[in-house]
């Protein structure tokens, strides 16, 4: 069996303290969380080898590039017949990975950027944003109607203003663009909400900073050699289940995971 290179090996150890510190105990995230971190990269993991033929003792931070990302998502609605609202939370768990990465790597930054975000799956809204012109507004009865999320809805407010058009909304007041106070007050809560996300991220990496003074540290790159050759030793033996060989080792090779949970 060839080993894999440094960066496959570096990535691993990322994987696992993703699933075993970052989402349990810093965004105190689920089992069914994990479970769907742990499904999404092992599908596109999955994707690269059958699609892209990178194996995973090439895998490296490249490997989740805009352009991969992108043919992924169509992969997954092509091929595995995932429904928009699957590919979405396919989607959001490949993003929350790569977040924690630039954490981890300010040179990987532009990665968790330039990752797409869930698709609007509203052909009428994008249709509607297309045949917008300048000085139109937009009215809506109330924002649930137009947005699931705070970041999606300031998305598309912005993307309104860039036809430099308007928007208004009946039920919540606030959210009114064609007076200087409502521009005002949507600009504040903008702030708000990118101060709040901001906040979380720096807790986050104080949460890591103490996870590892705590003495939950990665190990050397030839310690980490070592835990993986260990693994794939256990893992080829037959002798023992994939939660054995984590439990042993600390390793979380995504190639057992395909195995273990993907779909044939």
């Amino acid at each position: 069996m060839r080993k894999a290179n440094s960066n496959a090996i570096l990535m691993a150890k990322h994987i696992s303290e993703w699933l075993n510190v970052y989402i349990p105990h810093i965004q105190n995230g689920s089992n069914h969380t994990i479970r769907n971190g742990k499904l999404s990269l092992s599908l596109f993991v999955k994707f690269l080898e059958s699609e892209e033929n990178i194996v995973y003792e090439d895998f490296s931070f490249e490997c989740f590039s805009k352009v991969f990302i992108e043919k992924w998502i169509i992969w997954l609605k092509n091929n595995r017949g995932c429904t928009p609202e699957t590919c979405n939370v396919r989607l959001a768990s490949i993003r929350s990975f790569l977040k924690y990465l630039s954490g981890k790597d300010i040179s990987l930054i532009s990665l968790y950027q330039k990752v797409p975000g869930s698709k609007r799956e509203s052909p009428e809204l994008e249709r509607m944003i297309d045949m917008l012109r300048k000085g139109d507004t937009v009215v809506m009865t109330e924002l649930t109607r137009l947005s699931r999320s705070v970041k999606d809805l300031f998305d598309i407010v912005g993307t309104i203003h860039s036809k430099h058009a308007d928007i208004k909304s009946l039920k919540e007041p606030w959210l009114d663009t064609t007076t200087p106070q409502g521009k005002l007050l949507f600009t504040i809560f903008a702030g708000i909400s990118q101060f709040d996300r901001d906040i979380i991220r720096q807790r986050a990496m104080e949460g890591l900073s103490s996870a590892r003074a705590r003495g939950r540290k990665g190990g050397s790159p030839k310690a980490a050699l070592q835990k993986m050759e260990l693994a794939l030793k256990m893992y080829d033996s037959k002798d023992y289940s994939i939660s054995e060989i984590e439990h042993a080792t600390g390793i979380i090779p995504i190639t057992f995971v395909i195995r273990e949970i993907a779909c044939p």
